[in-house]
């Protein structure tokens, strides 16, 4: 819910900032639709994570595409059930005008480990929109 709540203050305030309304909830839009793809997507990887760990996998996630150097890797772990992760840079480069990078996913639940490789790239309001292989 943390993340949650992160990115919707960070969309807000960057929406504030943009002078045209429906410009505006558009860019919120496309934000919230990046962020319910990445959900769905761990839904579909291992049924359900609970809360505390999707938020903790999040948090990992965005610190990752946001302040990490290629090759550098956040990780996150939960005390409450024992799944743990990775998220890994694995390459930035330029794209129409944005910011991209790959990143590489580990989680490890009791039902198994999973992993998957991601582009993500930069929208202008800062939100990051996932395209998955």
């Amino acid at each position: 819910m943390h993340v949650k709540k992160a990115m919707a203050v960070g969309i807000l305030s960057t929406a504030a900032l943009l002078t045209n309304t429906a410009q505006a909830q558009s860019s919120y839009n496309r934000a919230y639709e990046s962020f319910f793809s990445l959900s769905n997507l761990f839904n579909k990887m291992f049924d359900k994570l609970p809360d505390e760990d999707m938020r903790k996998h999040h948090g990992a996630l965005f610190t990752a595409l946001n302040n990490l150097d290629n090759g550098e890797v956040a990780r996150w772990y939960s005390d409450t059930t024992g799944n743990h992760g990775t998220v890994e840079i694995m390459a930035t480069m330029p794209s129409g005008g944005q910011l991209c990078r790959k990143v590489y996913v580990v989680i490890v639940t009791e039902k198994g480990k999973k992993n998957y490789e991601s582009w993500a790239c930069q929208e202008a309001n800062n939100s990051w929109n996932f395209s998955y292989k």
